[in-house]
């Protein structure tokens, strides 16, 4: 198991190193790399949700990776708008800055509204069409020249796009104290998944603060933050996903196993009070008291009810009625 965390760790930090070698021979190649690989795991967060979605018994995985569907396909836009990339023409590089704050508002409004389906599922498709009507709009008013400008060129950020990742860390931070309260709704490696993600975006929007060219070190480093915080939330939806209900599924069957152990013994107990009773039993003649194995003398009753568990509830026979109350009988049958 260490060995295999060792290779775990050295094949991340090979992946990192071969991300920055592309980087010395052209930013643009790992900006590319980095995004779509992010974009890439973002969909797959979706796939895994949709089709696990019966196995899920609240909607908080579902809602999270219809979530990062629309926030991958900005981010692929913002890829595809990126300086350098020459594909919308007309556009520098306040759009692609436009198209990433964007994503990132939607990133943290979601992370922080996920809490609330801790205890209920949404219906899939309300969520997906409101996700597609934010994006569509998001994605209207930056092409149409309406979303506030982020990045102006030789000056660097604006106050807005600043600001933006400022009050983004906010609802970041709002959200960690909702996994917080909500931490015994998750296992401890899907908690701390959860709570690395968060902060691993939060570190993200900060390097984001600070670069005023977009090929800088500040925005290498952002975005190395960010591909990490979509690996880490990936790994959780899978571990809730796909290992955990497995894993709960063994569980489930091992209670199973075990509650009918239980009751085969119960069973086993109850027959053989049950074969004591069809044995010979002494009984009084006189108050009908029965003798048990310790030699004791206990009513029928008593009796009864401790071997079979059989309770009792008095009555009287007709033959006994007659002998004890004649007259009540005679007065009934005068009455009948």
């Amino acid at each position: 198991m260490q060995s295999l965390t060792t290779k775990r760790i050295i094949f991340y930090l090979s992946f990192l190193v071969a991300l920055y070698l592309t980087s010395l021979y052209h930013y643009l190649l790992f900006h590319t790399a980095v995004e779509l690989f992010s974009v890439l795991v973002a969909w797959m967060m979706f796939a895994i949700v949709w089709a696990t979605w019966d196995k899920e018994t609240s909607g908080f995985y579902f809602f999270l990776g219809t979530a990062y569907l629309f926030i991958g396909t900005i981010d692929l836009i913002h890829t595809l708008a990126y300086k350098g990339m020459n594909i919308f023409l007309g556009y520098d590089a306040n759009l692609p800055t436009q198209l990433w704050i964007s994503g990132r508002y939607l990133e943290a409004m979601s992370l922080f509204t996920s809490f609330f389906y801790l205890k209920e599922r949404p219906r899939r498709y309300s969520i997906i069409f409101v996700y597609l009507f934010v994006s569509l709009i998001l994605v209207w008013s930056i092409f149409g020249r309406i979303f506030p400008d982020c990045f102006i060129e030789g000056k660097g950020l604006t106050k807005f796009k600043i600001i933006s990742e400022y009050i983004i860390n906010f609802i970041l931070l709002a959200a960690i104290f909702s996994l917080k309260r909500h931490r015994d709704k998750f296992s401890p490696l899907t908690y701390r998944l959860m709570f690395s993600t968060i902060i691993c975006t939060m570190i993200a929007e900060l390097f984001f603060t600070l670069y005023i060219s977009v090929y800088g070190i500040p925005n290498m480093l952002g975005h190395y933050f960010k591909l990490i915080s979509f690996y880490l939330l990936f790994m959780a939806v899978v571990q809730t996903s796909i290992r955990d209900p497995f894993s709960t599924l063994f569980k489930n069957l091992k209670r199973k196993e075990e509650e009918l152990l239980n009751e085969r013994q119960s069973l086993l107990d109850a027959l053989k009070r049950i074969q004591v009773l069809e044995g010979l039993l002494p009984i009084c003649s006189s108050c009908k008291s029965i003798r048990d194995k310790d030699g004791n003398w206990v009513q029928l009753e008593s009796y009864v009810a401790s071997h079979i568990g059989a309770q009792f509830t008095h009555g009287i026979c007709p033959e006994c009625m007659k002998k004890l109350y004649p007259e009540y009988c005679e007065k009934i049958k005068t009455e009948q």
